[in-house]
């Protein structure tokens, strides 16, 4: 790899903000020794978020809201200067010690884009996936998408060995439940996926996105509904969350000939996706095909190593399948061979009900009732 131009900084941390004093400060913490330089764009605060920012030496450029944050983020990316991006929002956070891992970690790199790992902290929307938040600046890279955008890196994407995949953690603190409530997160998610669907009516991404503000409101059916058109219109087959979403959501819904449909079809394509194959045995095991859910947990729970690559709900490839087999053994009359998956599970969460009452079942030799 090339070194810097003689003054250019390695790295450029690009942000948008609106009202983020509750955030940014611990955000900003979380990035010392990584950025050089921070480009910070804000869309209208009335709070001390500009006034935080320029005391930790931000540059900060402002920007009328035009209900779309690619085009915002544009902005920052156009007026940063260094030779990789960093793009976070105020509430997300580098785990500890991970933005040093990052900084380390660059300059070794022949790739052009980094995948970290994102986990969503609240406990209603528990999530890991991948997702792309470093990559090396050039002109033609730019965020596209009114809302949930990403960065088009087009053609050259398909490159071999453009992106790197990494283990370097990205803490988001959005998804709390109260905050999204009195932000109204919800709504504003809603009317810019809604326009951007009239935009681009048949976009996969765009229905899967308002499936998923159902979802988070309880609204199981319509959230299928839209999971359903996204499959429909996913020409590629590419975006794997579709599938494990309706497959979840039917389950959610009492239809399990459906959700197995879906996660059966799912693991053709995606075999060493865990949440998949987790929901097929959870369908199974619903209609009573026990010996099939157990083989289909037990492949859950083999794919560990492929959580990073996929979007997980946290305990896919461990502790749910574990559960899952455990209840299958007790069920099929084999309760001794259930033990050793529930004390797994206990070593982890001494306090899991579902374990404990499976426990005493396994124990007193009782099927589940």
């Amino acid at each position: 790899m090339a070194p810097s131009a003689p003054g250019t900084p390695l790295v450029s941390l690009v942000m948008i903000v609106k009202d983020e004093v509750a955030f940014l400060t611990r955000c900003l913490d979380s990035v010392d020794g990584l950025a050089d330089e921070i480009v910070l764009v804000d869309t209208g605060s009335s709070d001390r978020t500009m006034e935080i920012a320029r005391a930790r030496g931000a540059r900060v450029l402002e920007t009328p809201w035009k209900e779309n944050f690619a085009e915002a983020r544009n902005v920052a990316v156009e007026a940063a200067q260094g030779e990789w991006l960093v793009s976070l929002d105020a509430d997300e956070e580098f785990a500890p010690g991970d933005a040093t891992r990052l900084r380390d970690l660059l300059p070794t790199l022949d790739a052009t884009g980094v995948l970290l790992l994102l986990k969503n902290t609240d406990a209603h929307h528990v999530e890991i996936f991948p997702t792309m938040k470093v990559w090396r600046a050039r002109p033609d890279f730019r965020f596209r998408g009114r809302i949930h955008e990403v960065v088009d890196f087009g053609e050259a994407a398909k490159a071999p060995g453009f992106f790197h995949f990494s283990d370097i953690l990205v803490l988001h603190h959005g998804y709390d439940q109260d905050m999204v409530a009195a932000r109204g997160k919800n709504e504003r998610n809603l009317r810019l996926l809604e326009l951007q669907l009239q935009e681009r009516p048949q976009d996969a991404i765009t229905l899967f996105y308002i499936g998923r503000v159902h979802d988070a409101e309880g609204d199981f059916k319509t959230a299928a509904e839209y999971y359903r058109r996204a499959l429909e219109n996913d020409s590629t087959g590419s975006f794997p969350a579709i599938r494990r979403n309706l497959a979840a959501a039917y389950d959610l819904l009492g239809e399990p000939e459906k959700s197995l449909s879906v996660a059966r079809h799912g693991v053709k394509i995606f075999p060493d996706y865990p949440d998949l194959w987790y929901l097929l045995g959870t369908a199974q095991y619903r209609l009573g095909k026990l010996d099939e859910a157990e083989v289909s947990f037990r492949k859950a729970a083999g794919l560990g190593e492929s959580v990073r690559r996929y979007p997980s709900m946290p305990g896919t490839a461990d502790l749910l399948p574990w559960k899952g087999i455990a209840a299958c053994l007790i069920e099929t009359g084999r309760a001794p061979e259930a033990l050793e998956f529930l004390e797994a599970v206990l070593r982890v969460d001494p306090a899991d009900r579902v374990a404990l009452r499976q426990l005493e079942r396994a124990r007193s030799g009782r099927p589940h009732s």
